[in-house]
């Protein structure tokens, strides 16, 4: 099972950045790894303009490297809280998403971001609803997730059909 950043993730990230979305303090679900092929990724890092130093780039091709962090902190990261179930991985904060957040979490990140872990939560309109909960007015969600033909990957398969009706404008987001 992956979670993480893969090249397609990194384009979309990427991509974002480009086009205004502020990274400063990030909340992902999970400690996000880093996927696939390194040497796309640190080449579409240098393509965008980001400051890659021979020593990023190393670090970003060494399989050793497990997380994708020092992504996130080229693109705009200054705070990086990880959330998960258990510290298994090094999360920042340690809850069980199938659970209301506390209220000090609330409109607190400019970046809430799931690769890979909604699909298996299952209470997913609490996760769900957390995860919108965690961001900050003007702020944003991003959910990278399987969508059909993934049978017996997590709990759910999602459409597109969901994200556009809980990420509406009636609940305070456009997509």
């Amino acid at each position: 099972d992956i979670m993480g950043i893969d090249i397609n993730g990194a384009q979309l990230l990427t991509w974002a950045a480009r086009n205004g979305l502020r990274f400063g303090r990030t909340a992902t679900l999970g400690h996000q790894g880093l996927y696939g092929d390194r040497a796309r990724v640190a080449a579409l890092l240098t393509a965008g303009g980001y400051k890659v130093s021979a020593d990023l780039k190393q670090k970003l091709l060494d399989p050793a490297t497990a997380y994708a962090d020092d992504l996130f902190s080229l693109l705009g990261t200054t705070e990086l809280v990880t959330i998960d179930a258990s510290d298994f991985e090094g999360a920042k904060i340690v809850h069980d998403m199938n659970e209301p957040i506390h209220d000090s979490l609330s409109k607190s990140f400019d970046l809430v971001l799931d690769s890979g872990t909604l699909e298996h939560i299952f209470n997913f309109p609490q996760a769900v609803a957390n995860c919108m909960r965690m961001v900050r007015p003007n702020g944003h969600f991003i959910a990278i997730t399987p969508t059909n033909n993934f049978s017996g990957h997590g709990f759910y398969q999602f459409s597109a059909e969901l994200f556009y009706r809980v990420l509406s404008a009636e609940n305070g987001y456009s997509v």
